[in-house]
């Protein structure tokens, strides 16, 4: 996939999605599968166990904002985010 090939077919591009989710999240890594998909990990948020990472992903930069949030609403509520 080249940078000016769409992320999902919505007019969302890698070359523009990418950056501006990285900014808007400084503490997860981002990145696109080939296969188009977003990806964001971050250590030190699970729910499941204190310390752990946990990986979320969407099919557009929206979805995985939503999955960015949802995720640090998860930990943040059950006391498992780490700063």
């Amino acid at each position: 996939m080249t940078d000016s090939e769409d992320v999902n077919g919505d007019g969302d591009r890698t070359a523009r999605a990418l950056p501006v989710l990285r900014r808007d999240y400084p503490r997860w890594r981002i990145w696109a599968s080939d296969s188009a998909r977003l990806y964001a990990t971050r250590p030190g948020i699970s729910v499941d166990e204190r310390g752990a990472s946990v990986t979320v992903d969407g099919l557009t930069a929206a979805e995985l904002r939503k999955a960015i949030t949802n995720a640090e609403g998860l930990a943040a509520k059950n006391g498992t985010m780490m700063a």
